[in-house]
């Protein structure tokens, strides 16, 4: 492995260029990172970013679907478009020998994906079927309406929807790239076996020249909203063979000065099979095959969010456990080596990711789009080798008190409603027929429900 020369230049026409050489294998990855993400959506029309980036592919003024496919893997290329919800990705990987070449197709594709009607309309069935599929799932449910539980009605909170999806048209997905895939706006990684002098010089041949007279889109405006009062919600499935559990609280967003105190307080409770909600509620008491936990990067304020499936009858037993160690992690000092094992855990999967082009790309693109300086992907040992014992239990007592954590459980309630009610007390209950995910308060209308 060829130790990352990182590179920071700017393009012709202004657009910011990060570039290292990560390896001596010929081959690298191009990475322009956008705005657009899931929370710029119309309320009405969640899932429009997402969809846009899944046709984005099939067709422009000058090519059509199949002569990008074929041109992609004539040169031994891949293409892919990715959404989150702070913004968009679009990443080539190629032999560097064919990379202008393949390069040319990913800029056409950008700058002028046509979205053909016909194309557009399979790709919004088949994420629409996929979608009913998907709420069929506990788990995957259980995501969604947490996500609506968190951020209401705020940008963070769009999830796509049966009512979201059918109003999505063409000229929607048109109309999104004109404004968010925009020149003044976009930034771009360029890593692999290609030195940062020659990555310069190609980025600038395929994408100094792009320009546009539409003005500059600007972030979305507070994305996280203020944060809801703490919920506890049911959605009653009664056909459910498991019951999801979710317990999430909001969090920092990922350029506070105290994220790598809470990254690693999160590590602790439910990163992997070390953590110790795995530890309590799989090992010890066989509650589930596995329980962890997850801390969102966003711009804005994320969530913490615990996760595990289990028996339809035990989902206060799992709650139970969540919230124990959300107080006993703030409330009890870690042992110093157990802290460093997570440190090492966390520096050293950060430390294999930066020696793949796609690793790097991903890792560098995701700060630059919080607005964070791309080095600070190397200064991420460092940071978590400052984070104390103290400093991970003060993150803990501030951010999980089960007070502030939204509960949400999906599964077939006559079997654990009681038993919950007696945990948490006001017990909000949605029948499966009666939710809307487009709706703030996730219930969809009397006359529909009935």
């Amino acid at each position: 492995m060829v130790r990352a020369q990182f590179d920071e230049t700017t393009l012709d026409n202004g657009i910011a260029l990060v570039s290292a050489q990560t390896t001596d294998v010929p081959i690298a990855t191009i990475t322009v990172v956008l705005p657009g993400g899931d929370a710029s959506d119309p309320a009405a029309k969640a899932g429009l970013a997402g969809l846009a980036a899944s046709v984005a592919d099939k067709g422009t003024a000058n090519r059509s679907a199949t002569k990008i496919a074929a041109a992609l893997e004539s040169l031994g290329a891949s293409l892919g478009f990715s959404t989150n919800a702070d913004g968009s990705f679009v990443s080539l990987t190629a032999p560097t020998v064919n990379l202008a070449q393949a390069g040319a197709v990913m800029v056409d594709v950008l700058q002028n994906a046509s979205f053909p009607q016909e194309e557009f309309e399979r790709e919004r069935k088949r994420a629409l079927d996929g979608l009913v599929a998907t709420l069929t799932d506990p788990g995957a449910l259980a995501g969604m309406v947490t996500t609506r539980v968190m951020y209401g009605d705020a940008p963070y909170g769009r999830v796509a929807s049966p009512n979201s999806l059918p109003a999505i048209t063409r000229e929607d997905l048109i109309a999104h790239r004109e404004t968010y895939w925009h020149p003044g706006a976009a930034r771009i990684v360029i890593s692999g076996g290609l030195a940062a002098g020659e990555a310069h010089v190609l980025a600038n041949e395929l994408f100094g020249s792009w320009t546009s007279d539409r003005p500059i889109p600007q972030p979305v405006a507070d994305p996280a909203g203020s944060a809801p009062a703490p919920r506890t919600l049911v959605i009653d499935m009664p056909d459910a063979g498991q019951a999801a559990v979710l317990a999430s609280v909001r969090a920092l967003p990922r350029d506070h000065p105290d994220f790598y105190k809470l990254w690693l307080a999160n590590t602790v409770l439910g990163s992997g099979s070390n953590g110790r909600l795995f530890e309590e509620v799989r090992t010890k008491r066989a509650l589930s095959y596995g329980a962890y936990s997850s801390l969102d990067t966003r711009a804005d304020e994320a969530t913490l969010t615990a996760q595990a499936q289990t028996k339809n009858t035990t989902p206060d037993e799992v709650a139970t456990v969540f919230f124990d160690q959300f107080t006993l992690l703030g409330s009890e000092m870690l042992d110093e080596d157990a802290l460093q094992k997570r440190r090492l855990f966390l520096g050293g999967a950060l430390a294999r990711s930066l020696e793949t082009s796609g690793g790097f790309n991903g890792t560098v693109a995701s700060l630059m789009l919080r607005g964070i300086e791309p080095q600070e992907a190397f200064r991420v040992a460092d940071r978590l080798a400052s984070v104390s014992t103290a400093d991970v239990a003060q993150m803990a007592g501030e951010f999980l008190a089960p007070a502030r954590a939204s509960l949400v459980v999906v599964g077939d309630a006559q079997y654990f409603l009681d038993d919950l009610k007696a945990l948490r007390g006001n017990v909000e209950v949605i029948p499966f027929d009666a939710l809307d995910l487009s709706s703030a308060d996730l219930r969809k209308p009397t006359d529909e429900a009935e």
